[in-house]
C-alpha cells in the first residue's frame, strides 16, 4: 500500500466517534455563508456546546482541523467507506447555531417551537420530537437508537400527573415514549424504533455495519432479546430504581429541572411519582413478574443478557456491531447510570462493565437538540 494511502488509514483511525464527528465536519465543510474561519469557529463552539471537546483531541489548531476534514473526505473516497460518507451527508444540518436559531424566529421561519429542524438535502427526516419521561427505560431505549444513528431530536418533557403534553394525540396509548416524524405520532418503544429504522435503512441502503444484510439467524436472535427486554429485564429492573424511598425520589429529581412546568407542578409531580411508584414497585410489579428480591433477580437477569445475549466470545449481541438489541439494553441501562442500581450491577456482574463501556463508545454522545446529555 503507498504512504499516501498509510497516511489517509491513520486519518481515519484518528477518528474514533465518526457518525458525531459528522456534524462538525458539515459546519465546517458546508456552510458557505460562513467563511472558513469563522465556519470552524462555529464547529469548536458547537462541540464545545455539546460538551464534546475530545472530537479536536491531537489537533494542534485550526488549519488542522480543516486539513483533517480535507483528509478524511479524500480517505471516504479511496478507502470505499460509502456508509460514512452516506451518515455524513445526513447530518450536516442537524445542529443549528444560536445564530440561525435566532434569524429563523425573526423570520418567523418556525412552525412550532421545540420542533427540530433537520430539514436539508439527503436528510431522512424533517423533524423529530420526542414526548418523555427522563428516567423511562422504554424513552431511554429511543433515546439510544437516535442517538446510535445520529438523528437530531427535540425532547418534550412530560409532567407524569397530568400528562397534558400528550393529551392532544388523537389515540388509544396514553403512555410515553411518544415520537412524532415529520407531523406523525408513533407509539410503543419497539414499533418506533422498527419504523425508524425501517426508514433510515430505506433511506441509505445500508445498515450501520456498513455491508450486507442481516442473516435470518441474527434477526430470530435480535428479536428474541428485544422482546425479552421488554417483556422481562425492564420489570425486573423498575423495582429496584424504587427500592427504597431515598431511591424512589432521587430518581425523580429530573422534574425539578426539566420540563416547562411551573415549581408546585413539580414539587407535586416529584412528591406524589416517588410515593406512587414506590407502592406500585412493592404491590404490584414484584407480585406480578415474580419477583422475590429486587437485586438478586436483576444481578440474575443481567448475567443471562451477558451469557446467552451476548455470549462470552461476543463483544455485542449482534457480534462485532451492535444490533437494536443491544441498543435497547444499553438505553435501559443509562436510564440507571447515576443511581445505586446501576453501580451494584457493575459490582457484582463485572462481565456486564466491558459490554456498556463498548456500547457508550459506539452509541456517542446525545444527539438530542437541547445538548443536554442523556
Amino acid at each position: 500500500m503507498s504512504s499516501s494511502s498509510s497516511s489517509l488509514k491513520r486519518s481515519i483511525s484518528r477518528i474514533t466517534n465518526a457518525n458525531k464527528l459528522a456534524r462538525v465536519l458539515g459546519e465546517i465543510s458546508t456552510r458557505a455563508s460562513f467563511s472558513t474561519n469563522a465556519r470552524v469557529s462555529n464547529a469548536i463552539a458547537i462541540a464545545s456546546r455539546l460538551g464534546n471537546k475530545t472530537w479536536f483531541d491531537g489537533l494542534d489548531d485550526r488549519a488542522n482541523v480543516v486539513k483533517e476534514a480535507n483528509m478524511f473526505s479524500k480517505a471516504v473516497k479511496m478507502v470505499g467507506f460509502v456508509g460514512v460518507a452516506m451518515t455524513f451527508a445526513s447530518s450536516t444540518d442537524s445542529v443549528m447555531t444560536e445564530c440561525e436559531c435566532k434569524s429563523r424566529k425573526e423570520s418567523g421561519d418556525e412552525s412550532e417551537v421545540g420542533v427540530s429542524k433537520n430539514k436539508s438535502d439527503g436528510m431522512v427526516f424533517e423533524s423529530v420530537v420526542l414526548y418523555q419521561y427522563d428516567v423511562c427505560p422504554f424513552c431511554n431505549k429511543v433515546k439510544a437508537f437516535l442517538d446510535y444513528n445520529n438523528i437530531a431530536y427535540d425532547v418534550v418533557e412530560v409532567n407524569p400527573l397530568t400528562k397534558t403534553e400528550i393529551k392532544k394525540f388523537e389515540h388509544e396509548w396514553k403512555k410515553v415514549p411518544v415520537l412524532v416524524v415529520d407531523g406523525v405520532a408513533l407509539y410503543n418503544s419497539r414499533d418506533i424504533i422498527k419504523t425508524v429504522d425501517r426508514r433510515v435503512k430505506e433511506h441509505s441502503g445500508l445498515t450501520k455495519k456498513w455491508f450486507g444484510e442481516k442473516s435470518e439467524k441474527e434477526m430470530e436472535k435480535e428479536e428474541v432479546w428485544c422482546k425479552w427486554i421488554d417483556d422481562r429485564f425492564v420489570h425486573v429492573l423498575t423495582p429496584n430504581i424504587y427500592k427504597t424511598f431515598t431511591e424512589a425520589f432521587a430518581s425523580f429529581d429530573y422534574i425539578t429541572d426539566r420540563g416547562n412546568f411551573g415549581f408546585f407542578e413539580r414539587q407535586s409531580a416529584r412528591i406524589a411519582g416517588a410515593v406512587s411508584m414506590y407502592a406500585i414497585s412493592k404491590m404490584v410489579l414484584k407480585k406480578r413478574h415474580h419477583i422475590e428480591d429486587e437485586r438478586v433477580s436483576l444481578f440474575e437477569e443481567t448475567r443471562k443478557w451477558m451469557r446467552e445475549g451476548v455470549g462470552a466470545k461476543n463483544k455485542f449481541c449482534g457480534g462485532d456491531a451492535p444490533n437494536i438489541a443491544d441498543i435497547s439494553m444499553f438505553g435501559v441501562f443509562r436510564a440507571v447510570k447515576t443511581f445505586q442500581t446501576f453501580e451494584d450491577v457493575c459490582k457484582e456482574v463485572p462481565e456486564f462493565v466491558p459490554w456498556y463501556e463498548n456500547m457508550q463508545k459506539a452509541v456517542g454522545l446525545s444527539s438530542r437538540t437541547d445538548g443536554r446529555e442523556n
